[in-house]
């Protein structure tokens, strides 16, 4: 059975309204006290995990020892992983919607977002650096995870999690996955052990007709042919509109300037040169954002995704949750502590 289908046998709605997952039987593994110590994976010997990617943090599991933070080669290039213990070499994710503001904030927090679909990186005492990681990136932040004070490992300011469909090492289920179950709603990707910033996938841009909804409405108030980008590929890969702003120009991104913006307008990132199919792929481009990323442009403008439209596949996820395409965003001019960042529109279909 594919990871896809196996998804909304394995999501359910908590009393809260976030996700949860039921967790067979066969597949809870306790973690043995102690586990976590350096290993001689952490040295720089091949990565293997002896207990699924996918275990939940509870108490029976929590470390004992510092974590290892390793980094490998993956098909999106260079990226963090556990380095040594149960779970070396089980790819690590960051996300969009968690923020190292003041006050932080977290986008993936409640009884199961950090506890059993995105297990959060623990550690007693400062992580260790294992092969090709930046010991000045790597760090601690105190947090309250499924009701126990722990200090989750973080890079670069990003706390690290691996992820509930991913398996073995290797895996990278996660990779650019959209997610409505966060909140706020943010984009996951494996971590550059380079900079500590999102490793990309290759994207591909498509035509789709798409109903058009307010933000915090349910209804359609009509339809547009619209282009969209393919994400959650660890899903089997889900269309999302993408838009522009009016106050961009020349490859230049104002939301880009204030975390607020890009907190709810996610750029949309690219590895390579984005992909399409008719006239559509002659006027994609990329540009450069610091430090070392790429996002993705049409005629020049910089793309953005809207967190309203996080969604998952009709069959799959809980039922509070949105499940099926549509725009939220088109129309909107917001205003961050006083800075105008412009009218966000869809990318209407050559």
């Amino acid at each position: 059975m594919s990871r896809r289908s196996t998804l909304g046998a394995s999501l359910a709605v908590g009393a809260a309204g976030v996700l949860a997952v039921w967790v067979a039987a066969a597949l809870v593994v306790l973690v043995p006290a102690g586990a976590a110590g350096a290993s001689p994976a952490a040295r720089g010997a091949m990565l293997s995990n002896t207990e699924p990617c996918s275990t939940a943090v509870s108490s029976t599991t929590m470390p004992t020892g510092p974590a290892v933070v390793s980094s490998t080669r993956t098909r999106f290039g260079p990226a963090l992983v556990v380095g040594a213990g149960p779970y070396a070499g089980c790819s690590l994710y960051l996300l969009t919607s968690d923020t190292a503001a003041n006050p932080k904030t977290y986008g993936c927090t409640g009884t199961t977002c950090a506890v059993e679909i995105w297990p959060a990186l623990l550690t007693t005492g400062r992580p260790v650096p294992g092969r090709g990681v930046n010991p000045t990136l790597l760090g601690t932040v105190a947090r309250t995870i499924g009701g126990h004070s722990v200090h989750q490992v973080t890079y670069a300011g990003h706390p690290l999690y691996r992820f509930s469909l991913d398996m073995v090492a290797g895996d990278t289920a996660g990779e650019q996955f959209f997610d409505p179950g966060t909140t706020p709603a943010g984009v996951w990707y494996l971590v550059s052990p380079g900079r500590g910033t999102p490793v990309a996938a290759p994207t591909t841009f498509a035509d789709e007709t798409v109903p058009l909804v307010k933000p915090n409405a349910t209804k359609s108030y009509g339809t547009a042919d619209v282009l969209t980008v393919e994400l959650d590929q660890g899903l089997g890969g889900l269309p999302f509109p993408v838009y522009t702003s009016s106050a961009d120009v020349h490859h230049m991104s104002v939301c880009d300037s204030t975390a607020q913006c890009a907190l709810r307008w996610p750029a949309v990132l690219t590895v390579g040169r984005p992909s399409a199919t008719g006239p559509i792929g002659g006027m994609l481009g990329t540009a450069g954002r610091p430090p070392g990323m790429h996002q993705v442009t049409f005629d020049g403008r910089p793309l953005y995704l809207f967190i309203f439209d996080a969604y998952f596949p009709a069959t799959q996820g809980p039922p509070s949750l949105p499940h099926e395409i549509a725009a939220h965003g088109t129309d909107i001019h917001p205003t961050f502590t006083g800075l105008d960042v412009g009218t966000f529109h869809l990318v209407p279909a050559p």
